[in-house]
């Protein structure tokens, strides 16, 4: 999922499939995902501030999502951060009373998960878990929050989905809605393998259980398998390159491009 979530990373959503099928309540009527918030001049990604502008657009939000101490779950892309002294530190030995403490004053310091539900209660979040058990942590601290579910999708990487490589059978998902990353030409197998299994497409979504969506780069946008899904109910959400012509083309498509400083 590491290439999903460069700089210069644009997430689409087909507005058609949103308001139906198998999307979580609050995505029906999502119109545009920001890539770590919505990003303008220096405003960092997964902060406070890129949530607040993402907030005024009306957008949903992919954010990253790592463990502290304790396996507690905060809002950060790389493994370290800078403290105020310049001093380099991990995130995973960050402790609880420490990620106020990091970053300027502005809304630029490391968010705790469920900070970002708790100010931002009406935003869909798409999840992108950087690290191994990020996944039941996140369930845990949602659980208690009202309305989560119905506003969250977790971005899964096809380890996390299938039991293996070679099996269409389905991990037991933690009770969070589920996205299935699509990194290249084996996992989109995976997803040929798992649809001719199941003869009907309502066999499909219920097998399919947590798994309500699948993300792809631009360049499989054109992977023949994808109208079964579209068909069935499952969501789609493609990640592009923010060039002009990409944009054109997804929005021929019914696909609305969403780039980190747009709308």
């Amino acid at each position: 999922m590491d290439e999903h979530s460069s700089p210069d990373a644009v997430v689409t959503l087909s507005l058609e499939v949103c308001r139906q099928g198998l999307l979580p309540e609050r995505f029906k009527d999502v119109q545009f995902v920001g890539h770590r918030g919505a990003l303008a001049g220096d405003t960092e990604g997964n902060s406070y501030a890129a949530l607040w502008r993402a907030k005024k657009l009306g957008i949903a939000s992919e954010v990253d999502v790592r463990l502290a101490e304790g396996r507690l779950p905060v809002l950060a892309h790389g493994a370290a951060y800078s403290d105020r002294k310049g001093r380099e530190r991990r995130i995973r030995d960050m402790a609880k009373r420490q990620h106020k403490k990091i970053g300027r004053d502005d809304g630029y310091g490391i968010l705790l998960l469920a900070e970002a539900y708790e100010y931002f209660p009406d935003m869909a979040f798409m999840l992108d878990l950087k690290v191994g058990g990020a996944e039941s942590a996140c369930a845990r601290v949602l659980d208690v929050i009202p309305n989560a579910l119905e506003r969250t999708l977790v971005i899964c990487s096809p380890e996390r989905v299938f039991r293996s490589t070679k099996s269409s059978k389905l991990r037991r998902g933690k009770g969070l809605p589920r996205c299935f990353a699509v990194r290249g030409e084996q996992d989109l197998i995976l997803l040929e393998r798992l649809a001719s299994s199941h003869a009907s497409r309502s066999e499909l979504r219920k097998y399919a259980c947590s798994f309500r969506a699948i993300s792809l780069p631009y360049s499989l946008m054109n992977w023949t398998g994808l109208e079964l899904w579209l068909d069935a109910g499952f969501g789609v959400f493609v990640y592009l390159t923010k060039t002009a012509s990409e944009a054109r083309e997804c929005i021929k498509r019914g696909l609305v491009p969403v780039t980190d400083e747009m709308p």
